[in-house]
């Protein structure tokens, strides 16, 4: 099944669809760097058209990212709100450390909030 858009049509099956997964995953694991806020949420949209998009992987990719006190705010931030949004269970603990630890920051705390206020 191809998705239709202004540039074209994505076929999830194709070798480009692939490369593009694999090049996003690559820079969602680069938590200290801005690029990985896009990547995130690309294959978070992504994964609703595109089967072959590794759910599992991108869930626990965004669990790690909320825990890792030295991934970039931002970064951070974004994993926090994608584990909310997505219902990643898996994430509850990281995202209750966040709220009862005085070294996060105060807009990590309102996400993981809301983060958890999806997951009950």
């Amino acid at each position: 099944m191809s998705v239709p858009s202004s540039r074209g049509a994505y076929n999830p099956k194709s070798a480009e669809a692939k490369s593009l997964r694999d090049a996003l995953f690559d820079a969602a694991g680069e938590m200290r760097m801005i690029v990985a806020v896009a990547a995130f949420r690309a294959l978070s949209d992504m994964s609703a058209f595109d089967a072959q998009i590794d759910t599992r992987r991108l869930d626990s990719t965004l669990v790690a990212c909320a825990g890792d006190a030295f991934a970039a705010p931002a970064v951070r931030a974004m994993a926090v709100q994608l584990c909310g949004e997505r219902r990643v269970k898996s994430a509850r603990p990281a995202l209750e450390r966040i709220l009862t630890s005085p070294d996060s920051p105060e807009i990590l705390r309102r996400g993981a909030s809301r983060a958890l206020a999806f997951l009950r």
